[in-house]
């Protein structure tokens, strides 16, 4: 992170020098999206620590050697607040540039960048090109800080940051965490997750890479000449780098956990399918985020794109790779990355079983359906009010119609009926449902929408219970639902524990979090990182309980990165595993404690696709999972039969 530094940097070859920076405050919120979001102003203030004088006292660290590249020299983070010391490395290349032909590439690994003398360590290298509105929507917490950030990119920005505990190293070497950060894969940057405080008191290594994104890192055209998935074969890289190198800095190349949220979490997830990530780590972390997830693979209409490429571009469809290759990597982002949404896709098909093997071979649910996972052990949750500021987003459109302020509106009258029944049917309009290709289907959505409405409307009438209700309906769909069905799969093949963040910030100074929003997206990194502790928040007023909440949690993240359990000494209550037979789920608020996950994912996993199932009225042959209904007559006997047995069910499942 590099705040208002920039005017005190020394530009030396590819890296910058920072010099004694001076205190940087947090502009307080003023614009109704910051105000709607000042549940993480914690974060985004925690965030300009490093420029507010974390590295106050930064001193050389002793020279590093790296096999194969050079030495580095790093420095010494003096971290008052919990009276210890970190040593940082940044900037580190963990491969070639990808740049020119490397453009839609995989990372060029096996030949790394080397130096002579020593390389400058002291600040992070150039963030991965990004539009910067993107960076705000996806970082939403973060806007008034990234306005103040003079954010580098370039497209030669594949580089790590390592941070270790200035601590002896021990025989069995510290475990090592190595970070995927948030951005919906289109956005987000390493510079802004700081490990020292975690590397410091929790004795681990933490390494926090960057990874190409949108149009430079998901590109596909669907052939072997581009298959896509780049910013993940990045990831796989920097893990490459990491096991191969990280004992140089005192890391164990035998302990490493991959941890992750948002994007980042779908980013281990996706690892965790991937025979390419085989036997790369041995823990994973998935944070507000999982494999599972619809928005893990890209749904683009990629040949409708690509027409638009050419024609943009001035290309030929046959030569469109080799041709974008020469375009401003600024400009292709910009132009190109706005015209879908660029992410994972299953590479298989476009290999075609030429020139390598595909990062995913199929979607994440079938290979895990058909235990194609890597055997590591698994930590994964959500927080309980994930899509809690998804509901400013979904009503904002219809209140600046009205001109009316959505804030105050959600957080004072919270959400009518009418407007309740609106949000469902938004929900039931987003459906994806790959399987209903036919043209002829059409799908009954008042059936699904009246469903939804008995299980989570007709009981809750009143506005502010209503508002509630709509935020835990998005979370356990997106979220929970997801994230169960996942345990299900990683604890057939190793140790799993599952978790929900429901705790809610203390703090009275610098903080205001609505009275109806508990943890929404996001909300739980703080603790992870330690932020109480970092220094220089002097408009936070961290309270007492949060430092414990952050004390709690970076145990157990780092408990479970050294040992594969997240179970703590001096915790009252002993974290089970999730088993299949006997389902667990650690409920992590100001009293922990463990419980059986909530009904609602059985509800989102298994009944919700049988109301859809039956919802849909095809003219062609109607499959269910047990009958196949012929058409004309039949089809529309049997979906009578279907609809008229269903609401009993229904009925009976929702009470």
């Amino acid at each position: 992170m590099e705040g208002k530094r920039g005017a005190a940097r020394n530009l030396q070859d590819c890296g910058t020098t920072i010099t004694a920076p001076s205190a940087v405050e947090h502009p307080r919120a003023t614009l109704a999206c910051d105000k709607m979001l000042l549940a993480l102003l914690a974060y985004a203030a925690a965030v300009t620590t490093l420029a507010a004088g974390q590295q106050t006292g930064v001193r050389d660290v002793t020279k590093v050697t790296i096999r194969g590249q050079g030495d580095v020299s790093g420095a010494v983070v003096t971290l008052p607040k919990i009276g210890q010391r970190a040593w940082t490395y940044l900037g580190v290349p963990y491969a070639q540039p990808p740049l020119g032909d490397l453009r839609f590439s995989p990372p060029e690994a096996d030949r790394l960048p080397t130096w002579t003398g020593t390389r400058n360590a002291t600040a992070h290298m150039p963030s991965c090109i990004q539009d910067l509105q993107l960076l705000r929507q996806s970082h939403r917490p973060f806007d008034a800080l990234i306005s103040n950030l003079q954010i580098r990119m370039s497209e030669d920005c594949l580089y790590l940051n390592i941070y270790r505990p200035e601590d002896p190293v021990p025989d069995e070497k510290f475990p090592v965490m190595v970070w995927f950060h948030p951005g919906d894969f289109h956005s987000g940057t390493p510079m802004l997750w700081d490990g020292s405080v975690l590397a410091a008191k929790q004795k681990v290594v933490v390494v926090t890479t960057a990874y190409r994104l949108n149009i430079l890192g998901f590109y596909t055209d669907n052939s072997s000449e581009a298959p896509g998935n780049w910013g993940l074969l990045d990831q796989l890289a920097a893990l490459d780098w990491v096991e191969k190198h990280i004992d140089s800095f005192g890391g164990s190349p035998l302990n490493i956990t991959i941890f992750g949220q948002g994007a980042g979490a779908i980013s281990v997830g996706l690892h965790a399918v991937s025979p390419l990530s085989r036997d790369k780590f041995n823990r994973a972390i998935s944070m507000g985020g999982n494999a599972l997830q619809r928005t893990a693979i890209a749904s683009l209409d990629t040949e409708t794109v690509l027409e638009m490429l050419v024609d943009k571009y001035n290309c030929f469809r046959n030569t469109l790779t080799g041709c974008l290759k020469n375009v401003d990597a600024e400009e292709l982002v910009k132009e190109g990355g706005s015209l879908g949404y660029w992410g994972p896709v299953v590479d298989a098909s476009a290999l075609n079983n030429q020139s390598r093997e595909p990062f995913l071979p199929d979607e994440p649910a079938a290979l895990m359906a058909a235990d194609m996972l890597n055997p590591a052990a698994h930590m994964i949750g959500y927080n309980d009010m994930e899509d809690a500021y998804e509901l400013y987003d979904k009503m904002d459109k219809a209140d600046k119609a009205d001109k009316l302020d959505t804030v105050d509106k959600v957080d004072t009258a919270g959400v009518s009926r009418d407007r309740f029944e609106d949000l469902i049917r938004q929900v039931v309009d987003g459906e994806q449902l790959a399987d209903a290709g036919d043209e002829n289907c059409t799908l009954n959505e008042d059936f699904v929408v009246d469903t939804l409405m008995f299980r989570y409307g007709d009981q809750a009438n009143e506005p502010h219970s209503l508002r509630r209700n709509y935020v835990k309906l998005s979370t356990n769909k997106n979220y929970g639902s997801t994230a169960y069905r996942m345990a299900t799969h990683t604890s057939k093949r190793n140790a799993t524990y599952m978790y929900r963040f429901g705790y809610k910030l203390r703090t009275t100074r610098g903080v205001t979090v609505p009275d109806w929003v508990d943890a929404a997206h996001m909300m739980e990194l703080p603790f992870v990182w330690g932020m109480p502790f970092w220094t220089g928040l002097s408009n936070v007023d961290w309270s007492a309980a949060d430092r414990r909440m952050s004390e709690r949690m970076m145990n157990m993240w780092t408990e479970f990165a050294r040992s594969a359990s997240p179970t703590q000494k001096g915790l009252a209550v002993k974290w089970d595993e999730f088993r299949v037979q006997k389902p667990r789920l650690m409920v992590l608020d100001k009293n922990p404690n463990l419980s059986q996950p909530d009904q609602e994912f059985e509800f989102w996993a298994g009944y919700y696709p049988k109301v859809l199932d039956v919802a849909w009225q095809c003219c062609e042959n109607y499959t269910t999972d047990s009958t196949t209904v012929a058409h004309p007559m039949a089809t529309s006997l049997a979906l009578t039969a279907l609809l008229v047995c269903a609401w009993p069910l229904v009925w009976h499942k929702l009470l």
